[in-house]
């Protein structure tokens, strides 16, 4: 989505960057104006199956929380590299994919993540 937002904005005209921070894709500038494209989480505390909880790494978005889906992250020497995180599998690797996780499922440190639901 945000590839396709970038490129639709530059063919109008718009000053594009491309962001990671924030899971922003794209940011378009024109005429003071600017637009943020950032995909829509798979997830959302109102849209959890029964009994999971939003994953912990990437917030219900799905994507991995490094290089939000495209495969590599800035780099000062090269420019940019193969995202250490997923492994140019795009997706969270912690719920693979799915935003969320079972919460009666979870390791005694991921547990951690949730102290409201679990006190630990």
């Amino acid at each position: 989505m945000g590839r396709r937002a970038a490129g639709a904005m530059a063919a109008a005209g718009w000053t594009v960057e491309e962001e990671l921070a924030d899971a922003h894709f794209a940011t378009g500038r024109r005429d003071r104006v600017v637009i943020r494209v950032r995909p829509e989480p798979l997830r959302s505390a109102c849209t959890l199956d029964a009994g999971y909880v939003l994953c912990y790494e990437c917030d219900g978005l799905g994507w991995c929380s490094s290089c939000y889906g495209r495969t590599w992250v800035p780099d000062a020497e090269r420019g940019r590299r193969r995202c250490s995180e997923c492994h140019e599998e795009r997706f969270c690797p912690i719920c693979r994919g799915a935003g969320q996780k079972y919460a009666s499922t979870l390791q005694y440190y991921e547990r951690g993540y949730y102290p409201e639901l679990f006190g630990d």
